[in-house]
């Protein structure tokens, strides 16, 4: 008897652990399903969220800012994709609408991506037969089309830069008032400021000398190299050279450096952020403004397999550029583009 009531006490507790045990875990997957379920909707809720801001940017606005009492800026953006030169500009305008300013103000920042269409070429016809075309410079250039109604105030970056990262802002108070400073913030409390940022490891900025009110140049030039455990100048015959025996007419690129570890400039491309700023007199209606980006590719030229024979550098050989025009109506407050080409072989070349 007592043998039973104990075989009946143990069904029982093994009864209740089974159900307590499946309470549990049922309790437990609810929960997770809920956790689940509340970061589903948080991540839809980002995307929504980030789906609504790259939306907003891409839309033209007027949005108030702080420039005054009646103070606002009007802010537009083209963009014009070239495939042939793979080559992006991506524009923005911003109008700035200040009532104690007697004349029309506008910034322009010049962004998108130029390509490095870095190349490796068999050509049997020679005796250095593996080649090796690179980016060893990119250029943005800005023009104001023949109206001395407008005209270039300042413009970033200024001078010389060799930082690999390149940060500044430039600050615009009521009044016609600026500045510019290195960095990325505000230079005041009552101004609107507009910044750019950009990688340019193992290149420098060169803001052209010949710049004046109509005209804006900046080149971004290959200068020391460093790609793996190697360092070398832009001008040295050597550079990304393999000295390889297994290297062939039929594979060119065994005859350089593995390309993954080249500056990203040289391997990807270069991602502009240059900034012009302008004035107009009011009574001029409309203004034309040329923008050409352009890519400049050095030639290193080597003789595959084991050899004493010397490599070959040809600076500035090829190129490859995007012209683009854009009229401002100043009084509507918008853009449009008016013309369009591109073509090869044109490498820039100052003069």
């Amino acid at each position: 008897m007592k043998n039973k009531k104990r075989v009946l006490i143990a069904s029982s507790l093994s009864c209740a652990i089974l159900l307590l045990s499946a309470a549990t875990t049922q309790a437990n997957s609810a929960h997770k399903d809920s956790q689940d379920q509340n970061k589903k909707e948080h991540v839809d809720k980002s995307q929504q969220k980030d789906k609504r801001n790259v939306t907003n940017k891409d839309k033209n606005s007027t949005v108030p800012d702080d420039i005054g009492k009646n103070g606002k800026i009007t802010k537009r953006t083209e963009t014009v994709y070239d495939e042939k030169t793979n080559i992006l500009q991506n524009l923005q305008f911003d109008f700035i609408d200040d009532p104690t300013y007697d004349k029309n103000v506008l910034l322009v920042k010049k962004q998108g991506s130029i390509h490095s269409n870095l190349k490796f070429e068999s050509h049997k016809e020679e005796k250095n037969s593996n080649w090796l075309k690179y980016p060893s410079e990119y250029h943005v250039d800005f023009q104001v089309k023949r109206n001395r109604k407008t005209e270039i105030l300042d413009q970033l970056p200024k001078n010389k830069i060799s930082t690999a990262k390149v940060d500044s802002t430039f600050s615009y108070s009521s009044g016609g008032k600026f500045d510019s400073t290195k960095g990325i913030g505000r230079t005041s409390s009552n101004s609107y400021s507009k910044t750019i940022s950009y990688n340019q490891q193992n290149y420098d900025t060169i803001a052209s000398g010949k710049n004046n009110n109509w005209h804006v140049h900046w080149s971004v030039i290959a200068n020391d190299l460093k790609y793996g455990g190697e360092v070398k100048n832009r001008n040295d015959e050597l550079l990304f050279y393999r000295n390889t025996r297994i290297a062939t007419v039929e594979n060119p690129e065994l005859s350089f450096a593995s390309k993954y570890r080249y500056p990203a400039l040289v391997r990807s491309g270069f991602n502009p952020e240059f900034l012009t700023y302008l004035s107009n007199e009011k009574s001029n209606e409309k203004t034309q403004f040329e923008v050409t980006y352009t890519r400049n590719q050095d030639i290193l030229k080597n003789r595959p397999g084991i050899h004493y024979a010397p490599s070959i550098l040809e600076k500035n050989k090829d190129g490859q550029r995007l012209i683009v025009t854009y009229e401002v109506d100043w009084k509507n407050k918008t853009v449009k583009v008016v013309d369009k080409y591109s073509d090869d072989n044109k490498p820039y070349k100052e003069g």
